[in-house]
């Protein structure tokens, strides 16, 4: 871990502890008790909460400088057996289909989010100096 961690930047760094700290509120928010009703009756709460537990973790990860296809793989494959597992085991919550499309469009909006940066640093990184007027 210490090497890992040497390697990174300070903003890779801070994105890592983001990163974390998004999976642990994640995993509180899918397996976690059950807060009752909406504060927004007839309003998709339900499906942004689920969009943003998805997005957010995979988009710090990503930009910690994680592995690519380990994250996405870790978050694709949790996106569906989080709703079978709440569905069988978490009383008073319920598997819902919906859900999981909420949590896969929070991780391609993720990856979209992270690729777009990165792609963008680097080509600011990669420029040439701006000339300085008069010279």
């Amino acid at each position: 871990m210490r090497h890992f961690l040497a390697s990174r930047s300070v903003s890779q760094r801070v994105m890592l502890v983001f990163g974390l700290t998004a999976v642990l509120l994640q995993l509180r928010s899918l397996y976690g008790e059950v807060n009752g009703s909406s504060p927004f009756p007839g309003l998709p709460v339900d499906k942004a909460v689920h969009f943003t537990i998805f997005a957010l973790p995979v988009f710090f990860l990503l930009r910690a400088g994680l592995n690519r296809l380990a994250v996405l793989g870790a978050f694709v494959v949790h996106a569906p057996l989080s709703e079978v597992l709440q569905g069988m085991f978490f009383p008073g919550r319920s598997a819902d289909p919906l859900d999981a499309v909420a949590d896969f469009a929070g991780i391609a909006v993720a990856l979209l989010s992270a690729s777009w940066l990165s792609r963008r640093q680097q080509r600011e990184a990669s420029a040439p100096p701006p000339r300085s007027p008069g010279a």
